[in-house]
């Protein structure tokens, strides 16, 4: 399972279903949104798609297995990437032109 919380956040959660391997993992990566550049890409269906990334994002990670529970904290160092249909609010996009490409 994933979810954006928040403008420039997103959690994801896993869950081993098999009683040898129980295990779960949980992360959590954020950035500031002004941190967030923006592209837009023509999808080969024609339609257009949107791409928001950080390279300068933290994360936290937390991996419980029946043996214990580890913890893993990035800082500043971590990369995170948005794809949607639609543009996110507040994120500056660069724009697709196929017209510029056509005649290279």
């Amino acid at each position: 399972m994933s979810e954006a919380i928040a403008a420039g956040g997103l959690r994801l959660a896993a869950r081993g279903l098999s009683p040898a391997l129980r295990r779960a993992i949980t992360a959590r990566a954020w950035c500031t949104p002004e941190s967030l550049v923006g592209y837009v890409y023509r999808d080969p269906d024609g339609r257009e798609l949107h791409v928001a990334q950080s390279d300068v994002a933290s994360c936290d990670v937390e991996i419980v297995t029946r043996h214990g529970r580890e913890r893993y904290t990035s800082r500043h160092t971590t990369a995170v990437e948005f794809h949607a249909p639609e543009p996110l609010p507040g994120v500056r996009y660069i724009g697709w032109d196929a017209e510029a490409l056509a005649g290279a």
